[in-house]
């Protein structure tokens, strides 16, 4: 299986988990639009089929996608028009809530969309003092895209700041989450892992 990460805005930075799981995983892609800083939504949409494409090209039969903040909205929203064959499954982690004030204001398409729950099975790690997303909104979310929800603990936004490094504990919620959906290819929505929350 192939992983295709889809940062938030600005891309993950050199500490963050993505980048180190990246790093040390060449099954690992990520998309690369050219509107990192200025989101626009069909420039990032454009980008993950790219990368979905080379995973595809690499051999991989099945593909995960593993999401962080922004990068959540592209990826539901994507896997809502219809792109998902292939797909095997999807990570999101610390989607933002774009009902708060603090959303990011370069990002207007991102408004408004994913509002459609996507036919694969879909696996949402929130922390519970997310400053861009509350426990409550998170779960709001999880419901809206038929997603199983893992509150983590206190790890903020989930990001470099979080100070996680590699975020082990991530990891391993993302492989048991893969190996659950590998299990399980039946026709129809399988039923995603309920790990104990993270400390």
């Amino acid at each position: 299986m192939s992983i295709v990460m889809v940062p938030g805005i600005d891309g993950s930075g050199a500490q963050h988990w993505q980048t180190l799981w990246a790093n040390d995983d060449a099954g690992i892609g990520s998309i690369a639009p050219s509107s990192w800083t200025h989101p626009e939504i069909e420039d990032w949409i454009a980008a993950l089929e790219n990368a979905v494409e080379r995973a595809r090209e690499s051999g991989e039969d099945e593909v995960l996608i593993v999401a962080h903040s922004l990068g959540c909205i592209a990826a539901v929203e994507w896997l809502g028009r219809g792109r998902a064959a292939g797909i095997a499954g999807a990570v999101l982690v610390a989607p933002p809530d774009e009902a708060i004030d603090v959303f990011p204001e370069r990002c207007p398409s991102f408004i408004g969309i994913a509002r459609r729950a996507a036919s694969v099975p879909l696996l949402l790690i929130a922390s519970s003092d997310d400053p861009y997303c509350s426990a409550d909104a998170a779960a709001e979310l999880a419901t809206r895209w038929n997603a199983q929800l893992v509150i983590a603990g206190a790890l903020g936004h989930i990001n470099s700041d979080s100070g996680l490094g590699a975020w082990p504990d991530g990891r391993a919620l993302v492989d048991a989450f893969a190996d659950q959906v590998l299990r399980e290819p039946v026709p129809g929505r399988p039923t995603a892992p309920r790990p104990a929350a993270i400390p």
